[in-house]
């Protein structure tokens, strides 16, 4: 009889050596093990799918994540019941993961990118027209306007930052009284905020004492461009947050007709809205004393006795500014 010997093979270069010598013998080990391996399998996934879920709720099972993320809640036309054949628990578990869904969204709110369409600026103003007019220009519904009448009916956010758009408005004493405090109050916060401030041809001189004011954090808008909308891209600008001065600070003043100089116009009009002398000298870091002179120096310009007068002709109009100019409505 003839020895049939087992052939050593050896692997050449690039091949790989047999796991087993009998191909007949593996096979069949590989199906009976194959259900247990198929059953390994699909508890590892689920696994993975159920700590998927616990890290974030808005992540849902694969196979219906087209279906039911988070942006898809509020018309859920694909819900997996409506599909035939579903099985129970790939239903129970997709439903899960929706009420799931659901229940973050009610925690937490809009998501990031929602909460960036979605705009809040608070207007601080005591003119309605101003409020219609704003409306009108604004009619996006991804910009909500928010008018008050003081400076505490403003909602700051520690998260995100503020936007508060002041309106100047020297035409009475309690409308300037307000501005001063808003200003104060906005210094005092240490939440997050973007400040602009409308400014006209009437008042443009007080920029420079608004900009000390508030440490140069704050934009500039002129309202003379309100009807040819330049005013409306320089605010959509400003709501994105992109750093720009659409109006430059006015540094240099003089009336041309009694030749009063920015220091002397301030010091006559900023203690009408309650603003001390004390606070004036400091932003404008001017000495207390020099800045009593220059106001007594602006008065003898004006033919003011003192400044008892000038601020009973201010409140009755009998003087004021148009077109950096002072008017002087002599009986």
């Amino acid at each position: 009889m003839m020895k049939h010997t087992a052939e050593k093979i050896t692997p050449t270069d690039g091949q790989l050596r047999p796991p087993f010598r009998r191909p007949l013998l593996f096979a069949a080990i590989l199906q009976a093990a194959l259900p247990a391996l198929t059953a390994c399998g699909d508890t590892v996934a689920g696994a993975r799918a159920d700590r998927e879920r616990v890290a974030s709720p808005l992540q849902v099972d694969r196979p219906h994540a087209a279906a039911h993320t988070g942006d898809d809640l509020p018309s859920l036309g694909t819900d997996p019941a409506d599909r035939p054949g579903t099985p129970p628990d790939e239903l129970k578990a997709a439903r899960r993961s929706v009420r799931l869904a659901q229940e973050y969204r009610e925690l937490h709110g809009d998501s990031e990118a929602e909460r960036e369409r979605h705009k809040k600026i608070f207007i601080l103003t005591q003119c309605e027209y101003f409020c219609q007019g704003m409306k009108y220009l604004f009619p996006e519904r991804d910009i909500s306007l928010n008018f008050v009448r003081c400076i505490e009916e403003v909602k700051f956010s520690s998260s995100e930052a503020t936007h508060i758009l002041l309106v100047v408005d020297i035409s009475s004493i309690e409308s300037m009284g307000k501005f001063k405090n808003a200003i104060d109050f906005i210094n005092q916060i240490n939440s997050p905020r973007r400040i602009g401030v409308l400014v006209n041809r009437y008042n443009s001189y007080l920029t420079y004492y608004f900009f000390r004011k508030l440490k140069g954090k704050v934009t500039f808008f002129d309202s003379h461009t309100l009807k040819n909308g330049i005013f409306q891209r320089n605010f959509h600008l400003w709501l994105k947050g992109k750093v720009f001065h659409p109006m430059h600070v006015i540094m240099r003043y003089c009336d041309s007709r009694y030749g009063c100089s920015l220091k002397e116009w301030l010091s006559l009009i900023l203690p009408l809205s309650g603003e001390s002398m004390q606070e004036i000298s400091v932003c404008m870091n001017i000495p207390n004393q020099t800045l009593y002179k220059i106001r007594l120096n602006a008065l003898h310009k004006i033919g003011c006795i003192s400044f008892r007068q000038f601020c009973d002709l201010y409140i009755r109009g009998e003087i004021c500014t148009k077109n950096d100019r002072m008017l002087y409505k002599q009986k």
